[in-house]
């Protein structure tokens, strides 16, 4: 989301930029420069709006239902260790969702056991990482029964969690209550990761995935690792994986304009055009 649409969408936002150094009051001109600094500053149902750059910061609990905007995926939210822990309502918009950290029991985000639960929405951002054995990006906690809405995003990931899966992180003890991904790309980079998405273990679940591209590193990923629940599959677009079945799927290159770059926009060959669904 460009400066000017920010400013007009969330007039009251509070700005982030780490790279910042002066006077700090939260303005566009006169940013915070740590996280912890936006996030105590902001009210509930309030915005942080962070400026493009990589910022690796000691992102802090994220227990307010705020609203987390870029000015675009290059505005970084970058965690080095094992990441954020939310446990309220977030909204992620139109900014990069970066780690660097690897090994057992690691993830960018873990959605943790809360009274009531909530649902995090993730719009429009770009999740990576560099660091091939990561357990996967976003993890649920043991016994948690939050809801993830994910749409508009690209997933770029190396994951060597065999058990799991790349994006969910979710076995016996990374639960979600329904979780949804519409319109998303998810292309694994690296690792021999199971699953694309490591369901938890609800049987009262709604897993939807639709008009997503999957795009597979070892050609033997599926889906899911855990299949409880209602799974809906439909008008998304498989290559390289062992994913089958489904219903109006399509199963081969989705031939991207250049995947090496990140450009993700498709060819007028490509199989996936007018291959989505409206409903």
């Amino acid at each position: 989301m460009d400066i000017q649409t920010i400013q007009s969408t969330y007039p009251s936002a509070i700005w982030f930029d780490s790279a910042y150094s002066g006077t700090e009051s939260g303005t566009f001109a006169e940013p915070y420069n740590t996280f912890t600094e936006a996030f105590s500053a902001v009210s509930a149902s309030g915005v942080i709006a962070v400026k493009s750059g990589t910022h690796q910061d000691n992102l802090v609990t994220l227990n307010k239902s705020i609203t987390i905007v870029g000015t675009g995926h290059d505005a970084i939210l970058e965690k080095s260790s094992t990441g954020i822990d939310v446990t309220s309502a977030i909204t992620f918009l139109d900014l990069g969702l970066k780690t660097t950290t690897g090994g057992g029991n690691t993830y960018f985000m873990r959605l943790q056991v809360t009274s009531p639960a909530f649902t995090c929405t993730i719009k429009g951002c770009k999740c990576f990482n560099t660091n091939s054995s990561l357990d996967g990006f976003i993890s649920g906690d043991n016994n948690a029964n939050n809801s993830l809405v994910v749409s508009e995003s690209v997933f770029e990931l190396q994951c060597t969690t065999t058990d799991q899966g790349a994006v969910l992180r979710s076995w016996n003890y990374g639960y979600f209550a329904d979780t949804s991904f519409t319109s998303c790309t998810i292309k694994l980079t690296g690792g021999n990761a199971q699953s694309f998405l490591g369901y938890g273990k609800y049987s009262t679940s709604t897993r939807t995935t639709k008009n997503c591209i999957f795009v597979g590193f070892t050609g033997n990923e599926t889906l899911y690792s855990n299949s409880t629940g209602t799974i809906v599959d439909t008008n998304n677009c498989y290559h390289t994986t062992a994913h089958s079945g489904g219903t109006n799927n399509v199963f081969g290159d989705p031939l991207f304009v250049d995947s090496a770059t990140s450009d993700y926009r498709l060819r007028p060959s490509s199989p996936c055009i007018n291959a989505g669904t409206a409903s």
